[in-house]
């Protein structure tokens, strides 16, 4: 049962006066209106995230699929061009429409004047006609670039005679006779013989409309891809500092440990007070460091925020809950390049020029083909004293009328077109050439990163080995300073190393996770990887050959 109109206006203005009230509670709060935003854009995060608190500071948990998805539904840059998606698909849908019939009707008065020169002795003569007009039109044009139309039209006139005895005289006017009812139907058909014949030619528009489409969808998944890879490696570095910090949060806690037992030994007069300083710089190094990471991860929390439009969450910590791991797999060199050849976005691009190249070239040999045309046209009369009556003469053969004609148009000393197909042919050329060479490019890239790929795993195995070791001697010499075989400079020497260490064991995971980002990018792999719905639908290889 559908609401009465009072009922709807009650609950509308209902709404109205909430949202009034609350406004007003507002500013008489003094609430600032980026709490607001901030909710808003915590009710969007929080089915999605974790939130924690860490040392009074809220901090949102996340792993890199919900982040991702976050960047293509937030991301201010991706809403533009999206709409660019809209405006070619109004293209297209203008383009198909190019055809429509349509209808014109006009209805008018007018007086005319018609001189019909010396009648006997008289000076002049004229004759004055009265009339109503009434037409009514309708036209069609067709895929193959045929047109035709058909008319019907009315007169209804009167006519009165005048006469000029003398010149300068005044004239001497008769009286008005019978109106007169005269119509017509007309139908007219031109055909075009060879320029702008066939539905090849006539059809570009929406030819192009499609291509424009597939070219914006094509602009959009670029769009996306470049944000999907910001976000993605941008994560990884975050992993990166934030498991870096952890180490030197490890190093500064040793360090402190290893102050206080040089305190304890210097006070015990067992150790001398450089090896205390030295002990000391350490731990102010290490100190420096860590308050480096923090700051360095800060800004790149920031850089996330950014990216994923949530400049209103201020003051919230961010930390990725997934962790760099390193696979050996094998991948098929010539199922990836299908892939990329297929999908990469840039490259479609490109394919969506050279398809409007060759509509181009396509009219411009049109143009250079014969322009003739043939008219028809056969007219249908009838007259009456009585308004639509006339129709009755319309089977009359007698007042029938009809005609048909050739028209052709010869260009004379004509350069532009010849021209205008080289210019075509040479567009397309340089099209193909830039396909040629975006492959090429795409093809060494790919290599390049299966090879990073694959020196990223022996790299990751071989710091994993490194790492182990030198940890171990740190523990070794931990253990043997407090034996006193060692001096605490040894210690410092030993943990740095094992710093080194672990911080390129951590630096060799992030880049195997980076390269293969880059992998996933080349492939579109990303979004099937981690569940992501691409606004830009795969153009796949719809595009007629080079050949």
């Amino acid at each position: 049962m559908r609401a009465r109109p009072w009922a709807r206006w009650v609950r509308h203005g209902a709404v109205s006066l909430c949202v009034v009230l609350l406004c007003a509670a507002v500013v008489a709060l003094g609430i600032p209106w980026t709490a607001f935003a901030q909710n808003a854009d915590l009710a969007d995060l929080l089915p999605r995230v974790n939130v924690v608190e860490e040392n009074g500071q809220r901090v949102i948990e996340v792993d890199l699929a919900t982040t991702l998805s976050l960047a293509l539904e937030r991301s201010i840059a991706l809403s533009s061009a999206r709409l660019g998606m809209d405006i070619a698909r109004s293209d297209l849908v203008a383009a198909l429409g190019r055809n429509n019939p349509t209808l014109t009707s006009a209805v008018g008065f007018g007086h005319s004047l018609t001189n019909l020169g010396p009648l006997g002795s008289e000076f002049t003569s004229l004759s004055g006609t009265d009339g109503y007009t009434l037409s009514v039109g309708a036209e069609k044009k067709t895929s193959s670039g045929i047109s035709y139309g058909l008319t019907y039209s009315e007169l209804r006139s009167r006519t009165r005679l005048l006469s000029i005895p003398e010149s300068g005289d005044a004239p001497t006017v008769g009286d008005f006779g019978d109106w007169i009812d005269a119509a017509a139907v007309t139908g007219t058909v031109n055909i075009p013989l060879f320029q702008g014949f066939g539905s090849e030619i006539n059809d570009i528009p929406v030819r192009r409309g499609e291509v424009g489409v597939t070219r914006s969808r094509n602009q959009t998944r670029d769009q996306e891809l470049a944000v999907l890879e910001n976000i993605a490696k941008s994560y990884w570095r975050l992993v990166g500092l934030q498991e870096g910090l952890r180490v030197r949060e490890q190093a500064v806690a040793l360090s402190e440990q290893l102050v206080k037992d040089n305190q304890a030994r210097l006070r015990a007069g067992v150790l001398s007070p450089a090896d205390v300083q030295a002990s000391q710089t350490q731990l102010a190094r290490e100190r420096a460091n860590r308050l480096d990471a923090e700051l360095n991860i800060v800004i790149l929390v920031d850089q996330v925020r950014a990216a994923l439009n949530l400049e209103s969450l201020e003051g919230f910590g961010f930390r990725p809950v997934d962790v760099p791991r390193v696979e050996t797999v094998r991948r098929d060199y010539q199922s990836l390049w299908r892939k990329v050849s297929e999908n990469y976005p840039q490259l479609g691009v490109l394919k969506t020029q050279l398809a409007n190249s060759r509509y181009n070239l396509a009219l411009a040999r049109d143009q250079d083909a014969p322009n003739l045309d043939l008219s028809l046209k056969y007219v249908l009369n009838g007259y009456s004293s009585d308004p639509l009556g006339s129709t009755a003469g319309f089977s009359e053969s007698d007042l029938q009328g009809y005609s048909a004609a050739l028209t052709w148009t010869l260009p004379l000393w004509d350069t532009v077109t010849g021209e205008t197909i080289r210019k075509r042919l040479l567009e397309q050329k340089q099209i193909e050439l830039q396909i040629r060479d975006t492959e090429s490019v795409l093809a060494v890239r790919l290599q390049t990163v299966l090879r990073s790929l694959e020196l990223a795993v022996e790299n990751a195995s071989a710091a994993q080995v490194a790492k182990e070791l030198a940890e171990a001697q740190l523990a070794n010499g931990v253990d043997r300073f407090k034996l006193g075989r060692i001096t605490s400079f040894e210690v410092s020497q030993l943990q740095q190393e094992a710093l080194e260490a672990q911080e390129r064991e951590i630096l060799s995971r992030i880049q195997y996770e980076s390269s293969l980002v880059d992998l996933l990018i080349l492939t579109g792999d990303i979004y099937s990887r981690y569940n992501l719905e691409s606004a830009a639908e795969p153009s796949g290889n719809a595009y007629p050959s080079s050949e």
